[in-house]
């Protein structure tokens, strides 16, 4: 039965449904954006798009569509700011400006810098800015363990440093 609602087009595929609701989400996420800064947030997103279809079809590991939505995000956010702040063009944006953005939340920065990594190479390349502004920032994050270690490590080694003053 699903066979026949599937050919007579009565019913779309899940990964059809997926890809129109991220594609609405998209839509969504870059008509919030002031209609200066419009275009330039349009075509990359249509790059992301791009860059996520060819990389399936090449058998690649394409980016999901939420990792496309928070890099949307954070453009629309950046975006919204700067007209707060008077900027009408993405060349008028400094790397102060971005900065002050990317200190508002600090868990958020390795992914906002991400974002504003990739939005500011994809307007250098297309014209929208003369310099990329973002190519300076940095997200320096801590690796290795964090927080405490486990006490079995503490204990361990007391137990050793006991047995060698018990002898």
């Amino acid at each position: 039965m699903a066979d026949f609602f599937h050919a007579h087009h009565l019913i779309d595929d899940p990964a059809d449904v997926q890809s129109r609701r991220a594609a609405s989400r998209r839509e969504r996420r870059i008509e919030a954006v002031p209609t200066p800064l419009r275009p330039a947030v349009r075509a990359f997103a249509e790059a992301l798009v791009a860059r996520r279809e060819n990389a399936e079809r090449l058998g690649l590991r394409p980016n999901q569509l939420k990792t496309v939505e928070i890099r949307l995000d954070t453009v629309r956010d950046l975006a919204l700011r700067a007209t707060g702040r008077g900027h009408r063009t993405w060349a008028s944006i400094t790397t102060g400006d971005l900065e002050a953005f990317l200190a508002q939340t600090r868990s958020r920065r390795a992914s906002w810098t991400a974002g504003l990594h990739q939005f500011f190479a994809h307007a250098h390349r297309t014209g929208a800015v003369l310099h990329d502004r973002a190519a300076s920032l940095d997200a320096p994050q801590q690796r290795g363990l964090r927080g405490a270690t486990s006490p079995w490590t503490s204990s361990a080694s007391s137990t050793t440093a006991g047995m060698a003053t018990a002898r």
